[in-house]
């Protein structure tokens, strides 16, 4: 099973989506953009951590980004989500990260988020897996395990 937002995977696969999310500013609390009363102008003179995440969907948020005009002053590549919050707790620097991933990360790092003041569309986190697996228990019992959790949370 793969969890997560992958809208190439098509052939041979089953598809189950868990979630929608939008996107939201991360950064450091005290970041001067949660003050701002200019929120666009602003963001287009921040610095940012741009975060090209291989093999998902969600890397598509740059260009999408780009489509409304938002040519921000990305100073720093990361591959990865997970490297984001060290990086923001000590910078002047905000990234723009799916919503969900502000609940696990801001407080135990000293971040805030906010919903990004641009309309951005939304994307579906999904659980996929090949149709070989479909018929299998385990796999069976895992899919429903993983939609248990997501109901939940």
């Amino acid at each position: 099973i793969l969890l997560g937002f992958r809208p190439d995977l098509i052939t041979n696969m089953f598809v189950f989506r868990l979630f929608y999310q939008g996107w939201s500013i991360l950064a450091r609390k005290d970041h001067p953009i949660f003050s701002s009363k200019a929120p666009r102008e602003d963001l287009l003179a921040c610095r940012w951590i741009g975060v090209r995440p291989e093999g998902s969907g969600l890397a598509s948020v740059n260009a999408e980004l780009l489509k409304v005009g938002m040519d921000r002053n990305i100073v720093v590549w990361t591959s990865n989500f997970g490297t984001l919050a060290p990086l923001l707790a000590v910078g002047d620097l905000a990234a723009c990260v799916p919503e969900k991933y502000t609940t696990v990360i801001d407080e135990a790092f000293g971040l805030k988020s906010m919903p990004f003041p641009v309309d951005l569309p939304k994307h579906s986190i999904s659980s996929v897996w090949h149709s070989r697996a479909h018929n299998d228990p385990a796999n069976q019992w895992l899919r429903q395990q993983v939609s248990i959790l997501f109901k939940e949370a």
